[in-house]
């Protein structure tokens, strides 16, 4: 917080450097935002891989980029995060809209739209990263299972000196190991707190 960025954009973004780590690819990643500011809200998905997210991860994982470099890259892909962490509590992502669409298609009887049978949509729904803040001021932690057969679940409780998370994946898929997701996660958090300091100190004005 001291550099005026959302300790959350900061969990999600490791979380994106630690799987392109491991896989070296990125994956459709599902955070939970609530929208209880409307009447009957509940929530709407934060897409947390982001274009700034990808430009941040390549560049950490390409040889020669220097860290000044890197640093700037994570600060975009921290705004980019709350950017549209905003837009979804808002009510102005895209997940919801889309799912009403395709249920009124549903409950007329007409034509289901193409995007809904389109393989990039159905990747996009595929959340290999299923993740869901649940901050409390005790030392607890909550833990969930990933919500796809290749992926991962992941809860977390930010705290002021410390953060409490548990990653889940199934047993018997072989893509997927959860001790060496943990493991790069904490190496991507601790990479990325190092970057900070080549960032200058936000102004007190």
């Amino acid at each position: 917080k001291q550099y005026r960025f959302s300790p959350d954009a900061f969990i999600q973004v490791a979380f994106q450097l630690a799987y392109f780590r491991m896989y070296n690819r990125n994956a459709p990643t599902y955070e939970s935002g609530g929208t209880r500011r409307y009447q009957r809200g509940r929530t709407e998905t934060i897409r947390s891989a982001t274009l700034a997210s990808d430009a941040f991860v390549r560049a950490v994982e390409a040889q020669g980029t220097i860290a000044i470099d890197m640093a700037k890259l994570l600060k975009e892909a921290l705004k980019a995060h709350s950017a549209y962490s905003k837009k979804a509590t808002l009510g102005q992502a895209v997940d919801r809209h889309l799912l009403g669409l395709k249920l009124i298609a549903k409950e007329s009887g007409i034509a289901m739209p193409e995007i809904f049978n389109d393989p990039a949509y159905a990747e996009s729904l595929h959340f290999r990263l299923s993740t869901s803040q649940v901050p409390s001021p005790f030392s607890s932690f909550l833990c969930f299972g990933p919500v796809v057969d290749d992926g991962y679940g992941i809860c977390y409780n930010p705290r002021e000196n410390e953060i409490l998370l548990t990653v889940s994946s199934w047993k018997d898929c072989k893509e997927t190991d959860t001790a060496q997701f943990g493991a790069t996660l904490e190496r991507s958090l601790m990479d990325m707190f190092e970057m900070m300091e080549f960032l200058p100190p936000p102004s007190k004005l």
